[in-house]
């Protein structure tokens, strides 16, 4: 198969090296202790979604990378174990990040108002919004993190259908304009 009809994954990460550069730094970057039980203050909300933004979309681009470099081959376990360390530390976010919604839910509903009519918070009225209707349907945080820290679990079953679906099953060929392409 030529390269054009692959990804063009070098456009996110030049190298797998890299990747695992990256993957190393943000791995440094999911903490969020120093937001736990301060969200209340509007400056203190602020870093807390800047810093869930960034990490969120370093995370999306390891994802990708890696799905993308699977989905060319299925059967390479490579990448495989690529996408099992971001789904791991996706869980840690997830986990880490858990006490966020079920904080804000505890705020009073005029406190969440004079955030969603903070110009400096415009980026997060509907975010906000949808707290305030979420509010009396969230769960604790200790009950929020469980959920999280399932989510590789939860994952499991579409794997491994996947899999089957993905590598092992042959399909025919096909013929366009005279020329036989596998599927």
């Amino acid at each position: 198969m030529t390269n054009k009809y692959t990804w063009a994954t070098e456009d996110i990460f030049q190298s797998n090296d890299k990747w695992e550069e990256e993957f190393k730094s943000l791995t440094s970057k999911i903490s969020f202790s120093e937001f736990r039980g301060k969200l209340s203050n509007e400056e203190t909300f602020l870093e807390c979604m800047k810093k869930d933004e960034e990490v969120s979309r370093s995370l999306d681009k390891l994802y990708v990378y890696a799905m993308l470099n699977h989905d060319a081959d299925t059967r390479d376990s490579f990448y495989d174990a690529m996408i099992s360390k971001i789904r791991s530390l996706a869980t840690a976010f997830a986990s880490e990040t858990a006490f966020i919604t079920p904080e804000l839910t505890s705020l009073d509903e005029s406190t969440l108002n004079a955030f969603i009519n903070n110009p400096k918070l415009k980026d997060y009225d509907y975010m906000l919004k949808g707290i305030i209707k979420q509010k009396k349907h969230v769960l604790s945080e200790a009950e929020e993190k469980i959920l999280a820290e399932c989510g590789e679990t939860f994952s499991t079953f579409k794997d491994i259908f996947s899999k089957i679906n993905n590598a092992d099953i042959q399909f025919k060929s096909v013929r366009h304009n005279g020329k036989t392409y596998p599927l």
